[in-house]
């Protein structure tokens, strides 16, 4: 699927219309939540503190909900060099090459493939 086309019909005319305010407003909308969330980000850093500091857990609001202070552990995801070291100490002294056994992990992944229309600027 390699052909370049401009819209000759009404009908694709006005999909492409469409699709491309649809993509615009979204953009829109997408700056101001990041804008919003930079600033969320910023206030429950320093509420975070503040609970942290005085030893509040939670702070009830006025309208049946609150907001909590929690803690809590994840993992951090598995890369290529964690593998890498985590196989070294595991499989220590078995003889098995574990380099070639992180390449053959990651080389057999499987692959998604999705199809999707972006929007591209021509500068």
């Amino acid at each position: 699927m390699e052909s370049t086309k401009t819209p000759e019909s009404p009908e694709l005319s006005e999909l492409v219309k469409e699709w491309v305010s649809m993509d615009s407003e979204i953009s829109f909308y997408q700056k101001k939540i990041r804008e919003l969330n930079n600033n969320k980000k910023k206030l429950s850093g320093e509420l975070l503190e503040y609970m942290k500091k005085s030893q509040i857990d939670q702070i009830n609001l006025n309208n049946d909900e609150s907001i909590l202070y929690k803690k809590s552990s994840s993992k951090k995801p598995v890369n290529k060099k964690i593998l890498d070291v985590l196989l070294q100490q595991y499989l220590e002294n078995t003889g098995v090459e574990v380099p070639e056994l992180v390449k053959f992990i990651f080389d057999n992944r499987e692959s998604v493939e999705k199809e999707v229309i972006v929007k591209k600027r021509t500068d």
